[in-house]
C-alpha cells in the first residue's frame, strides 16, 4: 500500500469519526419523544418551545432510557397540560347540595353511611374519571364522602369540570360524623 493510500484511508476515518461524533452532539439536542410517536413528539416539543407562554416549564421525570418511558412521558404531559395550560377549566371545588344522595366511604359504594338529607350544602373535590361512573368525593360540615353526583344539584358539566381522584392534590380521608351518619353497612337498594 503506498503512501498517498494510506493517507487516504486515514483521512477517511476521521471523516466517518468525526461525522459520527457530529452526529452524537446532534442527539444531544434531539427529541426524546420521537421514539414515542408523531402526536407525542409534537406535545413534547410544544410544551418545551417559547409559544406557550406560561411561567411552570415541562420537566419530565421520566427518562428516555425507562422502559415504560413512552407511557410515563404520556402520563406526565397529559398531567401538566390539564394543570398549567387547562388549568382555568378544571375546577378546585364545586358547590353544591344533596337531593337525598347515598353516602359511601369507598369508592365502590359498597360502606353506605346514611343518607346525606335534601339541601345538605358540600363542596364537590373530586371524581372518578372511569367511563361511566357517576361518583364524586365531598365535603362538609362533619362529613367527607363518596357520593352519586346525580343524587345531588351538580349539572353533568359541573361533575366534568371536577379533577380525577388521581390528579386530586388534597387529603381523599373518608369520615362520616354529621348527625345523619350511621356506622357503615351494606348498601340499600334504590
Amino acid at each position: 500500500m503506498s503512501q498517498l493510500q494510506r493517507i487516504g484511508i486515514s483521512a477517511l476515518l476521521c471523516l466517518v469519526f468525526l461525522s459520527a461524533l457530529g452526529h452524537a452532539a446532534a442527539q444531544g439536542n434531539a427529541n426524546p419523544a420521537e421514539k414515542c410517536g408523531r402526536t407525542l413528539a409534537n406535545l413534547y416539543r410544544l410544551t418545551q418551545s417559547d409559544y406557550l407562554l406560561t411561567q411552570v416549564r415541562f420537566k419530565p421525570v421520566a427518562k428516555p432510557t425507562d422502559a415504560n418511558y413512552c407511557q410515563a412521558l404520556e402520563r406526565e404531559l397529559n398531567l401538566y397540560l390539564e394543570r398549567v395550560i387547562f388549568a382555568e377549566e378544571v375546577a378546585e371545588f364545586v358547590e353544591g347540595r344533596s337531593e337525598n344522595a347515598f353516602a359511601f366511604l369507598d369508592l365502590a359504594a359498597q360502606r353506605y353511611v346514611g343518607t346525606m338529607p335534601r339541601g345538605t350544602l358540600f363542596r364537590a373535590l373530586a371524581r372518578n374519571r372511569l367511563p361511566g361512573s357517576r361518583m364524586m368525593f365531598v365535603k362538609g360540615e362533619n362529613f367527607s364522602v363518596f357520593v352519586d353526583y346525580t343524587f345531588t344539584t351538580l349539572s353533568r358539566e359541573e361533575f366534568e369540570s371536577l379533577v380525577g381522584f388521581q390528579d386530586y392534590d388534597g387529603d381523599i380521608t373518608p369520615l362520616c360524623a354529621a348527625s345523619w351518619c350511621i356506622p357503615p353497612t351494606t348498601p340499600p337498594n334504590r
